[in-house]
């Protein structure tokens, strides 16, 4: 026989989305995988929920605990004019920037030198907003090509600028 959900599960499943929960979430809260709880909603079909029954009556409920447990904010986007972390340490991390470090090096001297709580991925979005590079790379330089080679042999040397 396939694997199959039990009807509690899938209940819940309907339920927790229904309350807005990602689903990601539940599928951690239900201890299933992400796939199952992907599977579930797309199916569409199998036990429903009937929200006009007696309030006790055995009806789907979340999992104990969660019930006072509030949605996570929806992270997706950032309300428009929200400041990110790494605003405090702006000109600081503008200045690493212009000597040529990547943002990982950034993140890390912050947390070491500044006490930054915030996370890489705060200091990644930072750098990368446009206008700036986390790969900043120092100028090219002018360079003096080399000939090299051996004792009555040919060689091509090729003009080529760093751009």
């Amino acid at each position: 026989m396939a694997n199959r959900l039990k009807v509690a599960k899938v209940l819940s499943i309907r339920t927790l989305q229904l309350q807005g929960w990602s689903q990601r979430r539940i599928a951690r809260e239900l201890g299933i995988s992400r796939g199952a709880v992907a599977r579930q909603l797309l199916a569409g079909s199998g036990p429903t929920l009937q929200s006009d029954g007696p309030e006790g009556s055995n009806s789907a409920k979340a999992p104990p605990g969660s019930e006072a447990a509030e949605a996570p904010p929806n992270r997706a986007k950032a309300p428009p004019g929200s400041r990110s972390l790494c605003d405090p340490f702006r000109g600081l991390v503008l200045a690493k920037l212009e000597q040529g470090l990547a943002a990982q090096r950034i993140f890390q001297d912050l947390v070491a030198e500044h006490g930054f709580t915030g996370k890489y991925h705060s200091v990644r979005r930072f750098v990368a907003k446009p206008g700036r590079s986390h790969h900043n790379s120092p100028p090219a330089q002018d360079f003096q090509p080399i000939l090299v080679a051996p004792c009555g042999r040919e060689a091509f040397v090729l003009d080529a600028q760093l751009a």
